[in-house]
Protein backbone atom coordinates (compact mmCIF):
# COMPACT_ATOMS: atom_id res chain seq x y z
CA UNK A 1 0.00 0.00 0.00
CA UNK A 2 1.60 3.10 -0.96
CA UNK A 3 2.38 5.66 1.83
CA UNK A 4 -0.17 8.19 2.69
CA UNK A 5 0.75 11.87 2.35
CA UNK A 6 1.37 13.54 5.65
CA UNK A 7 -0.53 16.19 7.42
CA UNK A 8 0.55 19.42 7.93
CA UNK A 9 -0.33 22.38 9.89
CA UNK A 10 -3.13 24.27 8.10
CA UNK A 11 -1.36 27.69 6.04
CA UNK A 12 -2.80 30.36 4.14
CA UNK A 13 -0.98 31.22 1.17
CA UNK A 14 1.70 33.95 1.43
CA UNK A 15 0.19 37.63 0.14
CA UNK A 16 1.96 37.64 -3.35
CA UNK A 17 3.24 34.75 -3.07
CA UNK A 18 4.97 33.40 -6.79
CA UNK A 19 3.26 30.67 -7.75
CA UNK A 20 5.49 29.62 -10.77
CA UNK A 21 7.04 26.44 -11.25
CA UNK A 22 10.34 25.82 -11.40
CA UNK A 23 11.33 23.54 -14.62
CA UNK A 24 11.48 20.18 -14.09
CA UNK A 25 10.19 20.30 -10.56
CA UNK A 26 6.37 18.93 -9.90
CA UNK A 27 5.06 19.85 -5.91
CA UNK A 28 3.75 16.77 -4.15
CA UNK A 29 0.25 16.75 -2.91
CA UNK A 30 -0.38 17.30 0.90
CA UNK A 31 -2.96 17.19 3.09
CA UNK A 32 -3.82 19.62 5.56
CA UNK A 33 -6.30 19.37 8.55
CA UNK A 34 -9.71 21.66 8.11
CA UNK A 35 -9.87 23.03 11.68
CA UNK A 36 -13.17 21.68 12.50
CA UNK A 37 -15.21 24.39 14.95
CA UNK A 38 -17.13 23.84 17.94
CA UNK A 39 -20.37 25.27 15.76
CA UNK A 40 -19.58 22.86 13.04
CA UNK A 41 -19.59 19.17 14.53
CA UNK A 42 -19.74 16.53 12.66
CA UNK A 43 -23.08 15.13 12.34
CA UNK A 44 -24.44 11.16 13.66
CA UNK A 45 -26.27 9.03 10.89
CA UNK A 46 -28.90 10.56 9.02
CA UNK A 47 -30.72 7.36 8.80
CA UNK A 48 -33.04 6.55 6.19
CA UNK A 49 -33.58 2.69 5.24
CA UNK A 50 -29.88 2.57 3.88
CA UNK A 51 -28.97 0.46 6.96
CA UNK A 52 -25.48 2.42 7.64
CA UNK A 53 -24.17 2.97 10.69
CA UNK A 54 -22.28 6.15 11.02
CA UNK A 55 -18.93 4.29 11.68
CA UNK A 56 -17.55 3.80 8.25
CA UNK A 57 -14.18 5.32 7.44
CA UNK A 58 -13.07 6.77 4.23
CA UNK A 59 -10.41 5.10 2.24
CA UNK A 60 -7.36 6.64 0.57
CA UNK A 61 -9.68 6.52 -2.47
CA UNK A 62 -12.66 8.79 -1.36
CA UNK A 63 -14.80 6.45 -1.02
CA UNK A 64 -16.49 5.13 2.44
CA UNK A 65 -15.87 1.43 2.88
CA UNK A 66 -18.76 -0.81 1.61
CA UNK A 67 -20.43 1.86 0.00
CA UNK A 68 -20.06 3.72 -2.99
CA UNK A 69 -18.80 7.30 -3.05
CA UNK A 70 -21.26 8.28 -5.69
CA UNK A 71 -24.32 7.61 -3.70
CA UNK A 72 -23.04 9.14 -0.73
CA UNK A 73 -24.41 12.27 1.04
CA UNK A 74 -22.47 14.11 4.13
CA UNK A 75 -23.71 16.06 5.88
CA UNK A 76 -22.78 18.92 8.46
CA UNK A 77 -25.43 20.84 10.70
CA UNK A 78 -24.55 23.40 13.38
CA UNK A 79 -26.91 21.90 16.08
CA UNK A 80 -25.28 18.23 17.14
CA UNK A 81 -28.94 17.60 19.09
CA UNK A 82 -30.38 17.19 15.27
CA UNK A 83 -29.18 13.60 14.16
CA UNK A 84 -31.11 13.60 11.23
CA UNK A 85 -32.11 16.90 9.43
CA UNK A 86 -33.60 20.19 9.52
CA UNK A 87 -35.77 19.15 5.98
CA UNK A 88 -39.06 18.74 8.46
CA UNK A 89 -40.11 14.64 8.66
CA UNK A 90 -37.99 13.23 6.11
CA UNK A 91 -34.91 12.26 5.56
CA UNK A 92 -31.86 14.41 3.38
CA UNK A 93 -30.54 11.33 1.77
CA UNK A 94 -31.18 7.62 2.07
CA UNK A 95 -27.71 6.97 2.13
CA UNK A 96 -26.81 10.51 4.49
CA UNK A 97 -23.58 9.38 6.51
CA UNK A 98 -21.80 11.18 8.90
CA UNK A 99 -18.43 13.26 8.26
CA UNK A 100 -15.30 11.62 9.28
CA UNK A 101 -12.26 13.73 10.32
CA UNK A 102 -10.77 12.88 6.59
CA UNK A 103 -13.41 15.11 4.86
CA UNK A 104 -12.21 18.03 6.54
CA UNK A 105 -8.76 17.64 5.43
CA UNK A 106 -7.95 19.75 2.51
CA UNK A 107 -4.98 18.71 -0.19
CA UNK A 108 -2.58 21.44 -0.39
CA UNK A 109 -0.98 22.23 -3.53
CA UNK A 110 1.05 25.34 -4.45
CA UNK A 111 0.93 26.82 -1.53
CA UNK A 112 -3.56 26.53 -1.72
CA UNK A 113 -6.13 24.01 -0.65
CA UNK A 114 -7.89 22.17 -2.65
CA UNK A 115 -11.38 19.63 -1.48
CA UNK A 116 -10.66 16.44 0.03
CA UNK A 117 -13.65 14.45 -0.79
CA UNK A 118 -13.41 13.49 -5.11
CA UNK A 119 -10.12 15.00 -4.79
CA UNK A 120 -9.40 16.94 -8.08
CA UNK A 121 -13.19 16.93 -9.16
CA UNK A 122 -13.42 20.68 -8.70
CA UNK A 123 -9.95 22.27 -10.29
CA UNK A 124 -9.80 25.59 -7.91
CA UNK A 125 -9.12 26.00 -4.49
CA UNK A 126 -11.09 26.28 -1.24
CA UNK A 127 -9.23 28.49 0.65
CA UNK A 128 -10.01 31.62 2.75
CA UNK A 129 -8.81 33.59 -0.07
CA UNK A 130 -11.25 31.90 -2.80
CA UNK A 131 -13.88 31.69 -0.43
CA UNK A 132 -13.13 35.52 -0.30
CA UNK A 133 -13.58 35.62 -4.45
CA UNK A 134 -17.03 33.37 -4.19
CA UNK A 135 -18.41 36.03 -1.73
CA UNK A 136 -17.58 39.09 -4.02
CA UNK A 137 -19.00 37.01 -7.13
CA UNK A 138 -22.07 36.50 -4.89
CA UNK A 139 -21.73 40.31 -4.45
CA UNK A 140 -21.37 41.02 -7.84
CA UNK A 141 -24.26 38.70 -9.22
CA UNK A 142 -26.66 40.21 -6.84
CA UNK A 143 -25.86 43.64 -8.22
CA UNK A 144 -26.75 42.58 -11.87
CA UNK A 145 -29.77 41.33 -10.02
CA UNK A 146 -30.80 44.65 -8.82
CA UNK A 147 -30.29 43.04 -5.54
CA UNK A 148 -32.30 40.04 -6.22
CA UNK A 149 -31.64 36.47 -5.00
CA UNK A 150 -33.41 34.50 -8.40
CA UNK A 151 -35.59 35.58 -11.12
CA UNK A 152 -37.75 32.56 -11.05
CA UNK A 153 -41.31 33.09 -10.38
CA UNK A 154 -41.41 30.91 -7.15
CA UNK A 155 -44.10 31.14 -4.58
CA UNK A 156 -43.17 30.15 -1.17
CA UNK A 157 -41.18 27.33 -2.10
CA UNK A 158 -41.00 24.34 0.72
CA UNK A 159 -37.50 22.58 -0.74
CA UNK A 160 -35.15 24.45 -2.00
CA UNK A 161 -31.77 22.88 -3.29
CA UNK A 162 -28.49 25.01 -3.70
CA UNK A 163 -26.24 22.96 -5.83
CA UNK A 164 -22.67 23.84 -5.74
CA UNK A 165 -22.93 26.09 -2.40
CA UNK A 166 -19.78 27.41 -1.57
CA UNK A 167 -19.93 29.06 1.09
CA UNK A 168 -23.88 28.64 1.80
CA UNK A 169 -23.55 32.78 1.19
CA UNK A 170 -26.98 32.32 -1.29
CA UNK A 171 -28.34 29.50 0.30
CA UNK A 172 -27.93 31.47 3.98
CA UNK A 173 -29.45 34.25 2.43
CA UNK A 174 -32.53 32.37 0.55
CA UNK A 175 -33.12 31.27 3.98
CA UNK A 176 -33.55 34.47 6.09
CA UNK A 177 -35.45 35.75 3.51
CA UNK A 178 -38.05 32.66 3.06
CA UNK A 179 -38.36 31.06 6.30
CA UNK A 180 -40.94 29.05 5.48
CA UNK A 181 -38.60 27.08 3.04
CA UNK A 182 -36.15 24.06 4.29
CA UNK A 183 -33.07 25.09 2.07
CA UNK A 184 -30.53 22.48 1.48
CA UNK A 185 -26.70 23.62 0.03
CA UNK A 186 -24.42 21.04 -1.63
CA UNK A 187 -20.90 21.40 -2.20
CA UNK A 188 -17.26 19.29 -2.28
CA UNK A 189 -16.07 21.04 -0.05
CA UNK A 190 -16.94 22.14 4.14
CA UNK A 191 -16.17 25.61 4.21
CA UNK A 192 -19.93 26.86 4.90
CA UNK A 193 -20.29 28.35 8.33
CA UNK A 194 -21.55 26.81 11.65
CA UNK A 195 -24.53 29.12 12.37
CA UNK A 196 -27.12 29.20 9.97
CA UNK A 197 -30.56 29.65 9.60
CA UNK A 198 -32.32 27.28 11.27
CA UNK A 199 -34.35 26.05 7.91
CA UNK A 200 -30.35 26.22 6.28
CA UNK A 201 -29.01 23.01 6.19
CA UNK A 202 -25.57 21.68 4.46
CA UNK A 203 -24.11 18.17 2.51
CA UNK A 204 -20.91 17.37 1.46
CA UNK A 205 -22.41 16.02 -2.01
CA UNK A 206 -21.48 15.78 -6.20
CA UNK A 207 -23.55 17.77 -8.15
CA UNK A 208 -23.33 15.63 -10.79
CA UNK A 209 -24.09 12.00 -8.43
CA UNK A 210 -27.81 10.57 -9.00
CA UNK A 211 -29.57 12.10 -6.09
CA UNK A 212 -30.99 9.78 -3.32
CA UNK A 213 -32.93 12.07 -1.99
CA UNK A 214 -36.24 10.41 0.05
CA UNK A 215 -38.18 13.52 -1.64
CA UNK A 216 -38.46 16.30 -4.51
CA UNK A 217 -37.57 19.96 -4.61
CA UNK A 218 -39.86 22.93 -5.36
CA UNK A 219 -36.97 24.82 -6.71
CA UNK A 220 -33.70 24.34 -7.48
CA UNK A 221 -30.68 26.61 -7.91
CA UNK A 222 -27.29 26.35 -9.32
CA UNK A 223 -24.73 29.54 -10.18
CA UNK A 224 -21.64 29.81 -11.93
CA UNK A 225 -20.75 25.57 -11.89
CA UNK A 226 -21.16 24.78 -15.37
CA UNK A 227 -17.82 24.57 -16.65
CA UNK A 228 -16.82 22.46 -13.33
CA UNK A 229 -19.36 19.59 -14.76
CA UNK A 230 -18.41 16.81 -17.12
CA UNK A 231 -22.27 15.99 -18.21
CA UNK A 232 -24.55 18.99 -18.39
CA UNK A 233 -27.21 17.54 -19.73
CA UNK A 234 -27.37 14.46 -17.49
CA UNK A 235 -27.60 17.12 -14.78
CA UNK A 236 -30.28 18.78 -16.28
CA UNK A 237 -32.21 15.29 -16.85
CA UNK A 238 -31.60 14.62 -12.89
CA UNK A 239 -32.69 17.86 -12.09
CA UNK A 240 -36.34 18.03 -13.76
CA UNK A 241 -36.68 14.28 -12.26
CA UNK A 242 -36.55 15.44 -9.12
CA UNK A 243 -38.67 18.35 -9.18
CA UNK A 244 -42.25 18.57 -8.06
CA UNK A 245 -45.08 19.22 -10.81
CA UNK A 246 -44.91 23.21 -11.16
CA UNK A 247 -41.12 23.33 -9.58
CA UNK A 248 -38.56 25.61 -11.35
CA UNK A 249 -34.72 25.69 -11.69
CA UNK A 250 -32.50 28.61 -11.88
CA UNK A 251 -28.81 28.34 -13.35
CA UNK A 252 -27.28 31.71 -13.93
CA UNK A 253 -24.00 31.29 -15.88
CA UNK A 254 -21.22 33.52 -17.57
CA UNK A 255 -20.87 33.44 -21.13
CA UNK A 256 -17.41 31.84 -21.60
CA UNK A 257 -17.16 32.22 -25.49
CA UNK A 258 -16.72 35.57 -26.54
CA UNK A 259 -18.67 37.75 -29.17
CA UNK A 260 -19.43 40.73 -30.43
CA UNK A 261 -22.04 42.60 -32.02
CA UNK A 262 -20.65 42.76 -35.51
CA UNK A 263 -17.73 40.79 -37.35
CA UNK A 264 -14.78 42.36 -35.35
CA UNK A 265 -13.67 39.58 -33.76
CA UNK A 266 -14.12 37.10 -36.73
CA UNK A 267 -10.68 35.77 -36.78
CA UNK A 268 -9.23 37.58 -34.25
CA UNK A 269 -5.91 36.25 -32.63
CA UNK A 270 -7.96 36.97 -29.07
CA UNK A 271 -11.33 35.00 -30.47
CA UNK A 272 -9.21 32.30 -31.44
CA UNK A 273 -7.06 32.23 -27.96
CA UNK A 274 -10.98 32.31 -26.23
CA UNK A 275 -12.07 29.06 -28.13
CA UNK A 276 -8.69 26.93 -27.41
CA UNK A 277 -8.84 27.71 -23.87
CA UNK A 278 -12.61 26.51 -23.19
CA UNK A 279 -11.71 23.28 -25.48
CA UNK A 280 -8.82 22.86 -23.59
CA UNK A 281 -10.08 23.33 -20.69
CA UNK A 282 -12.70 20.03 -21.51
CA UNK A 283 -9.28 18.08 -22.84
CA UNK A 284 -7.75 18.67 -19.52
CA UNK A 285 -9.90 18.39 -17.28
CA UNK A 286 -12.75 16.37 -18.76
CA UNK A 287 -10.51 13.81 -20.57
CA UNK A 288 -12.84 11.20 -22.97
CA UNK A 289 -11.68 7.82 -23.61
CA UNK A 290 -9.90 6.61 -26.96
CA UNK A 291 -12.35 4.97 -29.02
Amino acid sequence: MADEPALVPPKRPMEGADDRIPPGQQPQPQIVSHPISPTLPVLETATGGGGHDGNEEFDSNNSIHGVSSSSVGLSIDSDDSDATSSLGDVNVASSSLSATSSVFEFVEKYGRTFHRYKEGKYYLPNDEQEQSRLDLQHALASRLLEGKLYLAPINRPNRVLDFGTGTGIWAIEFAEKHPESEVLGTDLSPIQPGYVPPNCHFEIDDAEDEYTYSYKFDYIHGRYICPFLADIPKLLRMIYDNLNPGGHVEIMETLMLMKAVDDSLKGHPLQTWNTMMVEGKFVLFFPQPDT
